[in-house]
């Protein structure tokens, strides 16, 4: 939480002043969170985030997949477009 730019001052406010309302009031928005978990989206953009309940039939493959160890092969290295210390995407210079 960034204490010197809160995202909801409202809440920030009820935070500083009263933790027990502050509490309720987060309890509510996971419960209405949990029951509406799996509505439909508000919209007809394929690339927006839902979720299904979990099936096993079409869930455990990708599950198994992930959980799966995988030896690390030493002749195996990814590409890396980040500078050594740096943080900053494409930030590695190319040697031609």
């Amino acid at each position: 939480m960034n204490l010197k730019v809160p995202a909801n001052s409202e809440v920030f406010n009820l935070f500083k002043t009263n933790r027990k309302a502050f509490v309720e009031k987060v309890k509510e928005c996971v419960a209405s969170s949990l029951e509406h978990l799996y509505d439909d989206p508000p919209t007809e953009d394929k690339h927006y985030i839902t979720f299904k309940p979990y099936d096993s039939m079409v869930h455990d493959t990708a599950k198994n997949a992930m959980l799966r160890h995988k030896d690390n092969d030493e002749s195996s290295h990814g590409i890396s477009w980040v500078q050594p210390g740096s943080c900053d995407p494409f930030s590695k210079v190319e040697n031609i």
